[in-house]
């Protein structure tokens, strides 16, 4: 945030200080991926010819030209071109009905030991009979 902060007012960022002040841009994505192509057509032979985060899962908000391989960035393989959320929803829209569950499992739980404490509770209170005394101590 406060690289954004800066740039906005016209500051460099705390690590292009020494740098190329070219080297990270802000703005719309659309305009900085015309700006990354345009960038990758006039200078061909010096980048790797592939915008990263461009279409990797679905799109990213960090765009990257580079002259060597990203893949210390976590891109190990492909990552796929299906958005993360589409990836997720098939396990998080379960994520109510099984919390509901635990839930009503948990109440019944509960409600079924707090009964038999109170009956163990209500029997133990009964005064005893004179023939229960006699069948106890017999």
């Amino acid at each position: 945030m406060h690289a954004l902060l800066r740039a906005a007012t016209g500051g460099k960022v705390a690590g292009l200080r020494g740098g190329l002040p070219e080297a990270i841009l802000f703005g719309k994505r659309d305009a900085l991926l015309a700006k990354a192509h345009q960038q990758l057509r006039a200078e061909p032979g010096k980048y790797i010819p592939k915008v990263y985060g461009e279409h990797e899962v679905g799109g990213t908000s960090l765009l990257y030209v580079s002259d060597i391989p990203l893949d210390f960035l976590g891109y190990h393989g492909d990552p796929g071109q299906e958005p993360l959320p589409d990836l997720t929803w098939a396990a998080l829209s379960k994520m109510p009905p099984v919390a509901l569950g635990v839930m009503a499992l948990m109440a019944g739980t509960y409600w079924i030991i707090e009964r038999r404490m109170k009956l163990m509770g209500a029997k133990a209170t009964l005064p005893k009979t004179a023939g229960q005394e006699n069948e106890n101590h017999g």
